[in-house]
């Protein structure tokens, strides 16, 4: 039963950075400034290193890695048509700060769960958390210095 739930678990982390990746690069789309459009592209690739991190746990515990699901595209569309009501790059950075607060809080709850993962999948965690922390902090500081 706790590898199934380890692995429910993993494929909630998977859709998530699966999602930061479909939002990231669409929030990239609608910036202004060239170097928010630079940094974007880095939350881009950290996603992306992320998804390959959580794909690898999840082979390792047996599971079937989904970023292709219904539900996962349905996400993505609604993303899109939220986006276009952005205007300007303080809008794009205020729902940046809104997605990575989301992907925090299921980083938290994987935590919460105290699930008994390899030390390796732990460690991937802690730096996918610390990632989102720091993207956290610069979008943050971002918009204050637009304020």
């Amino acid at each position: 039963m706790e590898h199934e739930e380890i692995l429910k678990s993993l494929d909630t982390l998977l859709k998530g950075s699966h999602m930061g990746v479909t939002t990231f690069s669409d929030l990239l789309e609608h910036l202004q400034e060239r170097s928010l459009r630079d940094q974007f592209r880095g939350y881009v690739k950290l996603f992306e290193n992320h998804e390959k991190a959580i794909t690898k746990a999840i082979l390792f515990y047996h599971g079937q890695p989904d970023t292709e699901s219904i539900k996962i595209m349905m996400g993505e569309v609604m993303t899109s048509l939220k986006n276009l009501m952005l205007v300007g790059d303080k809008d794009v950075l205020n729902s940046a700060a809104k997605a990575i607060e989301m992907g925090l809080t299921q980083l938290r709850e994987f935590d919460d769960k105290n699930l008994a993962v390899t030390e390796q999948v732990r460690k991937d965690v802690k730096i996918i958390h610390d990632d989102y922390e720091a993207m956290k902090h610069e979008i943050h500081k971002a918009l204050m210095e637009r304020e």
